[in-house]
């Protein structure tokens, strides 16, 4: 639990320059839209195995609280894989996976909201997918 506040330091510091900038909210769609989502990209299981899906599902959030909270699902799907017994380097190529998609996971949760995703991409959080 603590490296779980330590990892996600730097990202409540940007969340906090955020909300000095006074960001756009965000109103995310509802449950059966996010899910959609995340399977047409492939995540179906981070989306079963975390609660993504529950904690954003029709929120009006910031966009910067909606990368921590990507980050702390992320967090939490690791922790998931720890508790299945998941071998240590087979976790590990999961996760650096997991982190290299993790701008289509954005794009995932944002589709339709390109300024959001412009501002994530402003703050150094989002390299769009080529």
């Amino acid at each position: 639990m603590k490296l779980k506040f330590i990892a996600l330091g730097g990202i409540l510091s940007i969340s906090s320059i955020g909300f000095v900038m006074d960001s756009k909210t965000v109103q995310m769609p509802d449950a059966q839209t996010l899910q959609a989502r995340l399977s047409k990209h492939g995540f179906d299981h981070f989306a079963e195995k975390t609660e993504c899906v529950k904690n954003l599902a029709n929120q009006q959030k910031d966009p910067l609280d909606i990368a921590r909270a990507i980050e702390l699902c992320l967090y939490d799907y690791n922790e998931y894989l720890k508790s299945k017994g998941t071998p240590d380097p087979v976790r590990k190529i999961i996760m650096t996976t997991m982190k290299m998609k993790k701008p289509r996971l954005f794009k995932a949760f944002l589709e339709n909201e390109q300024e959001a995703l412009k501002e994530l991409k402003d703050h150094g959080l989002y390299k769009p997918i080529e």
